[in-house]
């Protein structure tokens, strides 16, 4: 077994999948980051050579792996300093130097807590390290300074090189990912309420409170649900977007417009003044009937919606492969999942 991914796992799936970061790189044998981009909804690819790494960028940014990996390749993994001379490893260490000397370059690197008593694994990243030339070197480690440079005293050279700026945080590295993954996702949604600003003020005639602009009342729980509507995406599925795209204005608007009407959030719906739960997600001008069809493949939610509220769809009152329910066009039957509502019908529950 090789654990659960933890916090700081999953923020690093993430920003591979947004391309928040310009590429990961580590002597880890295990693929815990990649089942957290599995528990996100997209499959992340661990690549051992730089050729494979500007390979994979076709779906994501790279995620490195210098030391090997346990699921692609444990035969070939690097377990002693006694194989750095092996001319397959050798040459497979310094195609990597190689990549991150120019992937590293005027870059900002961030490390995470890699300090450790086994000799061959900082050797060989002293060996990839050398040859990049980064803006700023920011360490994450609880470790104290001086116990860090006992540790990897050439490590801790290589990365006080002439030229970068250079800084140790004394803290855990997953909670530092942690936050620095709520400091993106808040950034999206400021983005998003932002954009949606002058529409709001457009819809009711006076301006949006600035308070209902910072996002500052959704909880870091939800913050991922926010982006993963606004960009369309069922659950199963990740957001891939590090800033909303301009079809996401009106989903914006809709959210704010649910504070107009006083709708209390409850995880991920949203309560209005009548009682009924709305879920509300980017329709971005696509067919209702696709989009709920999309939707019928997420896993049972622990609480059902009475209504879904499709920002953006349109209806074109034509049968797909779910039986109409009689009501008017911009009302679409989901049976357990709730009401899904077009754009029309969405509208009309926030007074737009």
């Amino acid at each position: 077994m090789i654990g659960t991914p933890n916090s700081g796992h999953e923020a690093i799936a993430d920003f591979l999948i947004i391309g928040a970061i310009d590429h990961a790189f580590t002597t880890n044998f295990d693929w815990l980051i990649e089942r957290a981009g599995e528990d996100l909804g997209a499959y992340l690819v661990a690549s051992l050579t730089a050729g494979e790494a500007n390979a994979s960028e076709a779906n994501h940014r790279a995620l490195l792996k210098a030391h090997g990996c346990g699921r692609r390749n444990p035969d070939q993994t690097i377990w002693t300093r006694r194989q750095l001379p092996i001319a397959q490893v050798a040459d497979r260490i310094a195609g990597i130097r190689d990549w991150l000397a120019v992937r590293l370059s005027n870059k900002h690197l961030l490390v995470l807590g890699f300090w450790t008593d086994w000799a061959y694994l900082t050797q060989a990243l002293e060996m990839c390290l050398s040859a990049g030339h980064p803006t700023t070197v920011t360490v994450i480690d609880p470790a104290p300074a001086h116990e860090l440079q006992a540790r990897a005293p050439a490590l801790w050279a290589t990365l006080h090189a002439e030229g970068a700026t250079f800084e140790h945080v004394q803290s855990s590295a997953a909670e530092v990912l942690d936050k620095l993954r709520e400091g993106i996702s808040r950034t999206y949604v400021r983005h998003l309420l932002q954009m949606a600003s002058a529409a709001y003020q457009g819809a009711f005639g006076v301006a949006c409170p600035p308070l209902w602009l910072g996002g500052g009342d959704i909880p870091q729980a939800d913050l991922y649900t926010v982006r993963r509507n606004a960009e369309g995406v069922p659950i199963g599925r990740p957001a891939r977007q590090k800033l909303p795209a301009p079809t996401a204005q009106a989903f914006g608007l809709f959210l704010l417009a649910l504070k107009r009407v006083n709708a209390q959030r409850e995880g991920d719906l949203f309560r209005l003044a009548d009682g009924r739960l709305v879920r509300a997600v980017n329709g971005a001008g696509r067919w209702i009937r696709a989009i709920e069809q999309e939707y019928a493949h997420e896993p049972p939610a622990g609480v059902a919606p009475d209504l879904v509220a499709c920002i953006g769809s349109l209806d074109y009152g034509v049968p797909g492969n779910v039986v109409r329910s009689g009501r008017p066009a911009s009302v679409v039957r989901s049976g357990s999942r709730g009401l899904w509502l077009d754009d029309a019908g969405s509208r009309s529950l926030v007074g737009l």
